[in-house]
């Protein structure tokens, strides 16, 4: 018997729909030797001529030893064929008969996007010396005479029928025969090879979460992804360029991370960016044992080029910007300045990376664009991807990016319960995002209190209460700030004295041990189990809904809302109002 993926019981095999693909299950299973491995069912995204991205799905892919791999596509009922139109009909048990796609372009698109995978995946390089020997077929395992053309894409070859299911394995090295024709130049699959493309094209992606330092010596938590994220990792994996967008929770850290690490390993000199301070501090911890990766600000980036730039040639390149722009001010510092010196280094050194990948693509400005295209090696060959949720966009509102196709789009929230999540889309424009499943978590709570000084109150003791009594880790908690000005909420707060020795971090860096203190704009990014929402009552007009799609999808599995009473009810009671 093969290796399975999945590896599925007689139950599980009567809950397939189609009777076609048990039936090739059950043979494979039954027929097929030890060495091979048979995927079912196989996940991935393509890519159309037009440059439209679709979901597809690899029916069968048989990864034969001593040969190479084999995708079969597996049909049901009867099939009509117009060569005259290229229209496909399949008919099933009543004579009906029912458009469908070509099954053999179908074979060949997956066939392509799968060894675009593989080769862009250093794994297989590693494991797999040479070309691989790939074909595919198409299986009717309905039909008892398959010994015709199906057109000049279809020929009888690499057609199976109903009585191939008998000796199935002489059909699927026949199959192989005709790939590989009078074709030497191949190198047949080893089992090295066999468990590479069986962890690339099946197997668990996995991808490490923001590592809290206060954790970080006991403990490394990983978190499995979900399997539309897995897709959109395999789908951009064959891509030099790519964004890709999603709301609060989808992940898009977590993805960002893993494919700056994958690009370090097998590429070379990568740049991990983002926009927030306390975010970078969390990226670096997470990412700092992988060699030639760099992580860090935007700004960071334009501070440490001008330094470099400096040891290298001598020359100012901060004092040339503010010569080129006279009537700059101290306030066009960040956005204006230093984007003009780093294009200014790009101009005097040669330093420059394999890939960039970019995490809150949102927040860069239109001006940061031009240094970060010319920092890559190669305008046609470098990697450059962009991490987005526009909906959380503080600081300015992207134009363009040097991206020109859609972006992929990242739907399953896995961070937030249903609550919370539900909580926080209230106030999310984009591509809907779906609830978390099996999750449902505890309703969103209310901690209300008159005054600033009596909500501090409150706070304090309700964080002393899962500190010392419920048994919560002070780095599990963290106490956001909506409300404006924010200074008088942090001296509300800092005076009390926590348990246990535990202080608050109030504004501190990613390294501090206790329960953090933050705003909502620098604790974007990053999440907490449990998050009080301070100042429910003072939100700012301007940006109240980003306010709190932000501060509330920071949530894990609790959320309380401080304030005064009649605001936090308001509010719960704005949620569970129809969206207009």
């Amino acid at each position: 018997m093969p290796k399975l993926l999945p590896d599925l019981s007689d139950s599980d095999l009567l809950n397939i729909k189609s009777s076609a693909e048990r039936c090739f299950y059950a043979a494979a299973r039954a027929q097929l030797p030890s060495e091979w491995t048979v995927l079912f069912s196989t996940p991935l995204i393509g890519t159309t001529v037009s440059g439209r991205k679709y979901d597809g799905e690899a029916d069968f892919v048989i990864l034969v030893a001593g040969y190479g791999m084999l995708v079969v596509e597996v049909k049901g009922g009867g099939v009509t064929y117009n060569p005259a139109s290229g229209a496909w009909q399949s008919i099933d048990r009543a004579s009906e008969k029912h458009d469908i796609k070509d099954p053999f372009r179908q074979a060949t698109a997956e066939k392509h996007q799968l060894i675009q995978i593989l080769n862009n995946d250093d794994r297989w390089h590693k494991a797999h010396q040479g070309r691989l020997l790939t074909g595919h077929a198409v299986f009717f395992a309905d039909l008892d005479r398959t010994n015709f053309s199906m057109g000049p894409a279809g020929p009888s070859e690499i057609v199976g029928g109903r009585q191939n299911l008998l000796q199935l394995r002489m059909w699927v090295e026949q199959v192989l025969d005709f790939w590989a024709g009078k074709d030497t130049n191949w190198v047949s699959l080893k089992s090295e090879g066999i468990k590479a493309a069986e962890q690339i094209l099946h197997g668990r992606i996995e991808a490490r979460p923001l590592i809290s330092v206060q954790l970080a010596a006991e403990e490394v938590v990983r978190i499995q992804l979900s399997e539309q994220q897995s897709r959109v990792l395999r789908g951009i994996g064959s891509r030099r360029r790519a964004s890709i967008a999603g709301g609060a929770g989808t992940g898009k850290t977590l993805l960002a991370m893993e494919r700056a690490r994958q690009l370090a390993e097998t590429v070379g000199n990568t740049l991990l960016l983002c926009y927030n301070n306390l975010l970078a501090d969390y990226l670096k911890t997470a990412c700092q044992n992988v060699p030639r990766l760099h992580t860090m600000t935007y700004h960071e980036l334009c501070g440490w080029r001008q330094r470099e730039t400096q040891k290298q040639t001598g020359r100012d390149i901060i004092d040339e910007a503010w010569k080129n722009y006279p009537r700059a001010n101290k306030s066009d510092k960040f956005d204006l300045i230093l984007p003009y010196a780093l294009t200014l280094s790009c101009l005097a050194t040669d330093l420059r990376y394999d890939a960039i990948v970019i995490d809150e693509g949102q927040d860069f400005r239109e001006e940061y664009w031009l240094p970060i295209e010319w920092l890559l090696k190669d305008s046609d060959s470098s990697y450059l991807y962009v991490f987005l949720d526009e909906n959380q966009s503080f600081y300015t509102r992207p134009k363009s990016m040097p991206i020109s196709e859609q972006p992929f789009v990242l739907t399953f929230n896995c961070r937030n319960t249903k609550h919370i999540h539900e909580t926080a889309y209230r106030y999310f424009c984009g591509v809907p995002t779906e609830s978390p499943p099996g999750n449902e978590g505890v309703p969103i709570a209310i901690l209300a209190a008159p005054s600033l000084a009596s909500q501090g109150s409150a706070i304090h003791s309700a964080v002393v209460n899962l500190i010392s009594l419920e048994g919560v880790k002070p780095n599990q908690i963290a106490i956001v700030v909506c409300g404006e000005p924010q200074n008088p909420y942090i001296e509300a707060i800092e005076k009390y004295k926590l348990p246990q020795n535990t202080q608050w971090i109030v504004r501190g860096p990613a390294a501090g041990h206790g329960v953090r203190v933050e705003t909502v704009r620098r604790y974007k990014g990053l999440e907490a189990d449990i998050v009080f929402l301070w100042g429910i009552d003072a939100l700012s007009i301007r940006d109240r809904n980003e306010t709190l799609y932000v501060g509330i999808s920071r949530a894990k599995s609790r959320l309380i809302l401080v304030g005064a009473e009649k605001a936090c009810q308001d509010l719960l009671a704005e949620v569970a109002s129809p969206k207009l």
